[in-house]
């Protein structure tokens, strides 16, 4: 699950920065475009930062109340079906649109991914799993795991401070990496119809979080 999930972040966070230059998961990264933004002057990067942020707190928010909500055995499912159904309206807005016409159309597919992502987020949190939407905390992860496992061999004892699960967070980050970079070689061929790939990968996730639901409820 957290590995389909890691898909679906490096994906969207490729694919709209690339349609609309503004992060929708890297949250520090909009906090620090809209500061600059508006140090610049800039304020069309400014606003596109500005939504990036509410929306993905909105998001965050709606993802656990569904999660404290849904029935046990749509837990995850309610809130990533609804996931699920932001990144349909971002498609469908995609293709009957002309976002660089419309800088209404521009903030709102911004807002729908951005919603997404914090939706994802509060999953993650809930599964006190590595991050898939951003991955300073996965890369601190691995290199802290490995400097760890190093001392170690070399009978240096540093203190116990965390899981030293390097390879969890080296996959993390490579899956990360490829998916944003296969994300962004389709984007340059089919536009905002790239975005099924990280949808199948929460589809994928949903179906999985279903079955394991109904499988611990009748002890199979």
């Amino acid at each position: 699950m957290v590995v389909l999930l890691t898909i679906a972040g490096g994906g969207v966070d490729a694919i709209v920065i690339m349609g609309f230059n503004v992060l929708t998961a890297a949250q520090t990264g909009n906090t620090i475009l809209l500061a600059v933004a508006i140090a610049q002057g800039k304020i069309a990067l400014g606003v596109s930062a500005a939504v990036s942020v509410f929306a993905f707190v909105t998001g965050a928010a709606l993802g656990q109340i569904l999660l404290s909500s849904s029935p046990p055995r749509f837990r995850f499912a309610c809130p990533l079906g609804l996931e699920a159904a932001l990144l349909l309206i971002l498609i469908a807005i995609w293709q009957v649109a002309e976002p660089s016409n419309s800088r209404t159309t521009e903030l709102t597919l911004i807002a729908c991914a951005a919603a997404a992502m914090g939706i994802q987020s509060a999953i993650i949190l809930d599964l006190h799993a590595r991050s898939t939407t951003y991955i300073t905390g996965m890369l601190s992860g691995l290199i802290t795991a490995m400097v760890r496992a190093g001392m170690r061999r070399h009978a240096v004892q540093p203190p116990v401070t965390g899981n030293d699960t390097a390879w969890i967070a080296g996959v993390a980050w490579l899956t990360y990496l490829a998916a944003a970079v296969v994300s962004g070689l389709v984007f340059l061929r089919f536009g905002g119809l790239s975005l099924i790939l990280p949808l199948l990968a929460i589809a994928w996730v949903i179906g999985l979080s279903t079955r394991r639901a109904t499988s611990d409820s009748t002890g199979i």
